[in-house]
């Protein structure tokens, strides 16, 4: 951009600065209100600081409406864009490179994260410090109840028994014919 279109886009042209003139005179006035607003309603017609409202209100829409105000507000955008862009990429980077290095000094200490599942296995088969070398004895299940050889134990009765007695007390009330 040059310096006469810089100077153009900041306003700083015949037209900018005979406005600049009359809304600085205004200002010594008192504060200028906003275009439209109540603060501006309730200012008489005849006030300066009215018109200079009026004439703020024009110059904004004269410089956003300018070629050269739209492609410097889209050049700013697309680098804050690529400024973000760039930001979230170095981002992604550091957290993979903090993960990389999680994983080799897990490595270090022993671990066998990061190592392919084969890799895995065959050291998981290894023996560590602080296994047992020699297999406990195992101790034998006591048996059921119901399976005692000699017969059940505390109230427990085998399936058949448990059946014939159903039956029997079924059997309990009818009469028996021949």
């Amino acid at each position: 951009m040059t310096r006469e279109e810089y100077a153009r886009l900041m306003g700083d042209d015949a037209t900018g600065r005979q406005a600049r003139a009359f809304i600085d005179q205004a200002r010594e006035v008192g504060p200028l209100p906003r275009y439209g607003s109540p603060q501006w309603l309730a200012l008489p017609a005849a006030d300066v600081r009215r018109r200079a409202a009026v004439l703020v209100a024009a110059e904004c829409w004269r410089l956003e409406s300018s070629p050269l105000w739209i492609r410097a507000q889209l050049e700013a955008e697309q680098d804050g864009a690529r400024r973000a862009a760039t930001a979230e990429f170095e981002d992604m980077w550091r957290r993979t490179l903090d993960g990389i290095t999680r994983v080799d000094r897990a490595r270090a200490a022993g671990s066998d994260i990061g190592l392919p599942l084969p890799e895995r296995r065959r050291l998981a088969l290894q023996p560590r410090p602080g296994d047992r070398t020699t297999p406990q004895p195992t101790r034998p299940r006591p048996p059921s109840p119901a399976h005692h050889p000699r017969g059940p134990q505390n109230g427990a009765l085998r399936r058949s028994e448990r059946l014939a007695r159903t039956d029997a007390a079924a059997d309990h009330g009818r009469e028996r014919t021949p």
